[in-house]
């Protein structure tokens, strides 16, 4: 049986600010991946940024600087 991890879900408003998000971690090796929106989650354009928790510190400090619209975030 797989261990379960906890993840940090970012939305966002548009495609684009998704896209921005992914280009800009991959620039600078930061963690996470692009998923389609989880039904739990009803917000934004239906793409979210999903990052282990316990990897997310460095993200969270640098999103504001990427200068997107993120909708949310929430823990899953």
């Amino acid at each position: 049986m797989r261990k379960k991890r906890k993840y940090i879900i970012l939305t966002f408003a548009t495609t684009e600010a998704a896209l921005a998000v992914e280009s800009a971690c991959a620039e600078q090796n930061l963690p996470g991946r692009l998923i389609p929106t989880p039904q739990s989650v009803s917000a934004g354009c239906g793409l979210a940024w999903r990052v282990p928790a316990e990897e997310a510190g460095p993200l969270l400090a640098q999103l504001d600087s990427f200068a997107v619209e993120r909708v949310g975030e929430a823990e899953m």
